[in-house]
């Protein structure tokens, strides 16, 4: 009789340890689908055009939990703002902890999109937060290439005086920056992009 009170009891603890364990990994589920939902309230709005940023900023107040919560299939919300040129709302995303290292897809991160939008602020932030100027995205371009490729002169002099390697290879063209810059100088029909190609490839030797 004790022995079966005793397995009985083992059943007993089993049961509703397991029940526990089962509630646990619910409240783990139901916590990961409300943090998405957060991450994409967010991203609907930044790439809302009509919305203001300072509604948009009360959204991310009121979502912020979720502001990391992406796929791999998904933007990060740093580079949404970034495509958006919607500086307080990319300063604020940074301030609540959003990771600058998030990638998209194809390995674009905030460093890459913000030399490739020339926007210096945005990348003396993204420095602050020690993030790496010469991450390479999954075609081995940095930064610095995507600079010199849309021939954006302030945000390649910002990367070279921070150190971004001149002599790093894109994987694509195969070519490192210079001579990426004096390609792009010499396939340049616009005289006023040209000044600024001119600039690039000065600053490059």
């Amino acid at each position: 009789m004790k022995k079966y009170l005793f397995f009985l009891a083992i059943g007993v603890i089993f049961l509703l340890g397991g029940k526990q364990l089962v509630a646990m990994k619910d409240r783990k589920i139901e916590f990961y689908f409300t943090r998405r939902e957060n991450f994409l309230a967010i991203s609907a709005a930044i790439n809302e055009k009509n919305l203001s940023e300072k509604k948009i900023q009360e959204i991310i107040e009121e979502n912020k939990e979720g502001i990391d919560c992406k796929t791999n299939f998904d933007e990060p919300l740093l580079n949404s703002a970034l495509y958006e040129s919607k500086n307080k709302t990319f300063d604020l995303l940074l301030e609540c902890g959003a990771d600058p290292k998030k990638e998209n897809a194809v390995g674009f991160n905030a460093i890459i999109v913000a030399a490739a939008y020339n926007n210096v602020k945005a990348l003396e932030l993204l420095v602050k937060k020690k993030i790496d100027i010469n991450h390479a995205n999954n075609y081995k371009e940095t930064a610095l290439h995507r600079a010199v490729i849309n021939g954006c002169f302030e945000a390649a002099s910002f990367l070279v005086n921070h150190g971004a390697k001149i002599d790093s290879i894109h994987g694509i063209f195969k070519k490192n920056a210079l001579d990426l810059a004096l390609e792009c100088l010499n396939e340049e029909e616009n005289k006023e992009k040209k000044k600024d190609r001119t600039k690039i490839l000065k600053l490059m030797k």
